[in-house]
């Protein structure tokens, strides 16, 4: 069993309240400020979103975020998904490969395409890839420790925003959702607006990240402009002024939404 294996026994307990130090000592990592962060909000049991540029390390704080909920937690469920299937089976899912073989770990998890397994219990304990085009498949993943990972959470639809609700019946079951910004509608944007209540944000910029070449900041500003979407979705990590499919862009709507008229003054006609 995990908690008889000698490098983490004495520390388990330690490492479910300073899932940074996880990282650190069994992952040999070095997390960024808000990438610890996250990792603290999740380990409070908060639900956790983070939209973010380029390159800024989003895709390493899932994986280790779902080797620390494996590590340490028992008979924990990590159902992990995104929007396509190149961004779970090629980039999320070889990440989390990745720091099994750094961590050293594979004597204590199987490692497939598709699923991540600790030995012995691999139909009790374990993390699974579910792309998000067939979202029943991600109900009924009740566990007493459940973490759902939604990569590139903008694209995912409100459809299966919903079955993840709804699958977190259990006390502790908590979402870590990540992407950049690339939609101004859906579970993803709403986390950020009229459903800011129920998540712990934060918006990560590749201007300001120690991972990301300066070079290439300068270059997207250069070539786009620091107003455009996109320097803003992949750089900044805001979301978009507008989208392709709106005649009027959203952030013109909510500036006259909320500008401040000042009663009486002339009477204006435009054509």
């Amino acid at each position: 069993m995990i908690y008889a294996r000698p490098r983490l026994m004495d520390a388990i307990a330690h490492y479910i309240r300073r899932p940074g130090d996880f990282v650190r000592d069994v992952l040999r990592a070095e997390p960024d400020p808000w990438q610890e962060e996250v990792l603290q909000a999740l380990a409070r049991g908060e639900n956790v979103v983070v939209r973010s540029g380029h390159g800024v390390g989003k895709t390493a704080v899932a994986a280790w975020a779902i080797l620390w909920k494996l590590a340490c937690f028992p008979r924990a469920r990590v159902p992990a998904t995104a929007p396509t299937q190149h961004q779970l089976y090629d980039i999320l899912w070889p990440e989390v490969g990745l720091w099994i073989e750094r961590g050293g770990l594979h004597d204590l998890f199987e490692w497939t395409a598709t699923r991540v397994a600790v030995k012995g219990y691999e139909k009790l304990w374990f993390a699974v890839a579910r792309s998000s085009n067939r979202p029943e498949r991600l109900a009924g993943q009740h566990a007493q420790h459940l973490l759902y990972v939604v990569d590139e959470a903008s694209g995912i639809e409100d459809v299966t925003w919903q079955v993840i609700d709804g699958a977190r019946t259990t006390d502790g079951a908590v979402i870590l959702a990540i992407g950049n910004p690339t939609r101004r509608s859906g579970g993803f944007f709403d986390a950020f607006h009229r459903h800011r209540k129920f998540w712990r944000a934060w918006r990560v910029s590749s201007e300001t990240s120690p991972r990301v070449s300066r070079q290439w900041v300068e270059e997207m500003r250069e070539k786009w402009g620091e107003d455009s979407d996109v320097y803003r979705v992949r750089v900044a990590g805001e979301f978009p002024r507008g989208e392709a499919d709106t005649f009027i862009p959203v952030d013109l709507v909510e500036a006259c939404i909320f500008l401040d008229v000042p009663e009486g003054g002339p009477a204006e006609l435009g054509v």
